[in-house]
């Protein structure tokens, strides 16, 4: 009985030294450059609802970088080196958060010293149907602690066993592990990696399981539009910040949904009357212009750009930019009907299309190539 006691209280000083010691030293090594900037060329981590924070206050706040990429996983492949060159925007950092809800991505804002930034870019996607003015993502916890200032409130950070791993590495002279930290803040998050390029050969399997649930649930693609709309997550996590702003020109982007994905997931009515109240919130603010592109058939009727519902490749994200750089006619209060009425006429005519000769090409050569293979095998099987 003794000698149990004594065993159980040398486990508590020992806890009572090891649970400190973890802090401390996460705190002098801090992973994710919370409480201070890394020297050089720092590793991030890929999962950006912590390491934004980072990015935050120690390259935006501090001056470095003036011009922001927002939005989610749909964003993520827009590279800051491009909109540099395309609309000499130098210099830009991203600011996705895969899965991010409006309230996710607007939070974020709260942090920023805007007087500091000239542009920000933000895709818009499905999240713009979010029925909460606070929601998050169900699936991944955001460290809002993070955010602010008290260090004590860190503590899930600072005694993070996995963060522990990387600063005992980083003591003895070891890099991250390969796979989940990256030192190329140009292709941080950038995930058109070659398993995922693969996949784009083989979405058209997954596909049929959508047009099953089209076909039995019902076909949605021609309800008419609502006149009007509750948009909680716009209203308080978008136009505040423009409307505060109007010093920063922020440019939107209405990110694309294929036609089969908008069939079988979507309320149509409640998504496009959603798209024009944004629209025309944003067409009384001068530093806002609004772009979308489900009325281009190349992109959202051709499956080949596609590697699930949302998620197109890198070289639609190209396309976009582009498009915007060449004059693209911006969203307004006065065009925002006619352009659903062209989306819905779009889509009217989507199916199952899988057209991979006259895809939009993908950013990089390699993608291509990747891409190429991966349709080579398949056609082998």
């Amino acid at each position: 009985m003794q000698k149990t006691r004594l065993h159980a209280i040398f486990l508590l000083i020992v806890l009572g030294l090891a649970v400190p010691a973890v802090g401390v030293l996460n705190y002098a090594v801090d992973p994710l450059q919370v409480y201070s900037r890394a020297n050089g060329m720092p590793w991030m981590w890929q999962n950006q609802r912590y390491q934004n924070v980072a990015k935050i206050r120690h390259y935006i706040n501090a001056g470095e970088y003036r011009n922001v990429i927002l939005g989610n996983s749909t964003s993520d492949n827009y590279l800051p080196s491009r909109l540099e060159q395309i609309f000499d925007w130098e210099p830009t950092i991203k600011l996705t958060i895969d899965g991010g809800t409006l309230c996710e991505v607007g939070g974020m804002l709260d942090h920023l010293d805007m007087a500091k930034v000239e542009h920000v870019f933000w895709g818009i996607g499905l999240e713009i149907l979010n029925d909460s003015a606070d929601a998050g993502n169900e699936k991944y916890e955001f460290p809002r602690y993070l955010y602010t200032a008290p260090v004590l409130d860190d503590y899930p950070y600072l005694l993070n066993i996995d963060f522990f791993k990387y600063s005992l590495r980083t003591l003895v002279g070891l890099s991250p592990k390969p796979g989940r930290w990256f030192k190329d803040m140009d292709l941080l998050n950038y995930w058109m990696t070659d398993e995922r390029v693969a996949n784009y050969a083989t979405y058209e399997e997954a596909l049929n399981r959508h047009l099953k649930r089209i076909e039995e649930s019902g076909d949605k693609q021609r309800s008419a539009v609502e006149e009007d709309v509750s948009c909680p997550g716009v209203d308080a996590n978008v136009l505040p910040h423009v409307r505060a702003n109007p010093g920063i020109k922020f440019v939107f982007v209405l990110s694309p949904v294929h036609g089969v994905g908008r069939k079988s997931e979507i309320d149509l009515p409640r998504y496009y009357a959603a798209q024009r109240h944004l629209v025309r919130a944003l067409d009384a603010l001068p530093n806002a212009t609004v772009y979308g592109f489900e009325n281009e058939p190349q992109i959202v009727n051709n499956l080949a750009n596609f590697r699930d519902n949302v998620h197109f490749h890198s070289g639609v994200n190209e396309f976009i930019i582009n498009t915007i750089a060449s004059g693209r006619e911006p969203l307004t209060a006065s065009n925002v009907d006619a352009y659903i009425e062209s989306c819905l006429a779009v889509l009217e005519d989507s199916g199952k299309v899988f057209d991979f000769a006259a895809m939009i090409p993908m950013r990089t050569e390699h993608e291509r190539q990747v891409l190429a293979d991966a349709l080579d095998h398949k056609g082998q099987k």
